[in-house]
């Protein structure tokens, strides 16, 4: 008998909703790992899997398996099967074909190998590792060597992040311990493709900085003692929270704002010299979620000076999700007429990263969801930013290409098929990231499918937040 057919109805899904919630269920198309994989200190391991348009999600980890664990995740969620193809095709040299157990054995491996000297992995694994299976009993264990010669082995060069975690690797294993560091410093090897992304995003940005706090002036020093003191690698303790929560709120949230704009001051001449800038502290993280659970109204100036950073300042400190903190700060209070102005006047300035464009495509989709009664002013906001991306994008000067997609992701969201012709007139520019919200027909199609209405956010409730501060 034939199995009927689901009434359930279709909700299109942005690139990151879809790794979160679709991707480990999809079948596997293909998986390739460094042939070297057995001698070599560092490996790629690749993961594809058939979406039900044909096309691929796919995701490269580059994975140090001597100490760092994983080193950076990078992927495609829309990918003709072609592209891929050809990409292994020329890499076949140091590419071969394998089992899917073998590259999930050695990602997690290695993962758990670091996180034993209190390493994490690469921000953007913590999105990319949902195109994994769990990793339960189900995928067979392999026995995999980690380390050189039984002991933890770094190389890197002189002066990079990772040269700095000898003294917290001489702190944790003592002599037991190996490394390499080259005589010279070098810049991180980017590919052209790279390199050029970052400088077009360089002369893009501009922003006249206002004049920081030189100190963080608290009326309760508590809030900076338990605030700067907190280990880097650990969350708040619920105890520590609640001695905050405890002060009156109106000064507690002026203290945190004054402590965000100190750190802000502080930091961002450094990262915008050197992209490869550590913090010392999750200030920023537990600060924005801390006044995003007071409701306070600071929150939202905290996030908007944030979003005038540059994307190196956002990665920095909040890491590849930085909408996870910067999107509660966003909602935590109901945006008056001079709020929703100012995002209106943002969206219209150029000179801001491409990630803080890209933030507001999906702060509209929470706005709607959590203050219904906005979502006419929403959709308006969306309107005339999206009315302006074709002339935009043609002069070049304002953000880059995945700004669109992301934005055309928004509209499938929201299922707001009047602004085909829109849409339309955007792809004529031939200017969109299509890995992102796929090509003009994949739009058409997933518009043209029935629509449960107004998708489900990520707008997260006070206990959720309270949760991901302290858990």
């Amino acid at each position: 008998m034939a199995k009927k057919k689901s009434n359930k109805q279709s909700t299109p899904l942005s690139p990151e909703k879809f790794l979160k919630e679709k991707a480990s269920n999809l079948p596997l198309y293909k998986c390739f790992i460094s042939k070297n994989y057995k001698e070599a200190g560092e490996v790629m391991a690749i993961i594809s899997r058939t979406r039900g348009n044909g096309k691929l999600c796919t995701a490269n980890f580059l994975i140090d398996l001597w100490c760092l664990g994983i080193k950076d995740v990078f992927g495609n969620v829309n990918l003709e099967k072609e592209r891929f193809d050809d990409y292994i095709k020329e890499n076949s040299e140091i590419l071969m074909e394998c089992d899917y157990p073998l590259v999930h054995n050695m990602i997690y491996g290695a993962e758990e190998f670091a996180e034993e000297i209190e390493i994490n992995p690469h921000p953007s694994f913590r999105l990319w590792k949902n195109l994994l299976a769990e990793d339960n009993d189900d995928i067979p264990l392999m026995e995999m060597e980690f380390g050189r010669n039984g002991k933890y082995l770094l190389i890197t060069e002189a002066g990079s992040p990772e040269a700095m975690l000898i003294p917290k690797l001489k702190k944790k294993l003592g002599d037991d311990f190996d490394f390499i560091i080259s005589d010279h410093p070098t810049d991180i090897d980017f590919d052209e493709d790279e390199d050029t992304w970052i400088k077009e995003e360089k002369d893009r940005f501009h922003y006249d900085y206002p004049q920081y706090p030189a100190e963080p002036q608290l009326t309760h020093p508590l809030i900076g003692d338990i605030l700067l003191n907190k280990d880097i690698d650990k969350q708040l303790s619920r105890k520590d929270v609640d001695k905050i929560l405890a002060l009156p709120h109106d000064e507690a949230a002026r203290d945190i704002l004054n402590l965000i704009l100190w750190q802000i001051g502080k930091t961002y001449p450094i990262i915008n010299e050197n992209r490869k800038f550590l913090p010392d502290n999750t200030l920023l993280m537990d600060s924005l979620l801390l006044l995003a659970i007071m409701e306070s109204k600071e929150s939202f100036t905290a996030a908007m000076e944030i979003l005038r950073q540059t994307s190196d300042f956002q990665y920095a400190h909040l890491d590849v999700e930085s909408s996870e903190y910067l999107l509660p700060a966003m909602l935590a209070t109901y945006p008056d007429k001079e709020r929703l102005d100012a995002i209106r006047t943002f969206l219209n300035e150029k000179g801001h990263s491409s990630n803080s464009y890209i933030f507001f495509s999906e702060y509209i989709t929470g706005l709607i969801e959590k203050y219904p009664d906005l979502k006419e002013e929403a959709i308006s906001i969306l309107k005339d930013f999206v009315d302006k991306l074709p002339q935009r994008l043609e002069e070049g000067t304002w953000f880059n290409q995945e700004v669109p997609g992301f934005y055309i992701c928004t509209i499938l969201d929201l299922n707001l098929t009047n602004m085909l012709p829109e849409i339309e007139k955007i792809f004529a520019t031939g200017k969109v990231d299509s890995s992102i919200c796929g090509d003009l027909d994949d739009v058409k199609a997933e518009l043209s499918m029935p629509h449960a209405g107004t998708p489900a956010s990520r707008v997260a409730t006070r206990e959720t937040l309270m949760k991901y501060l302290t858990e």
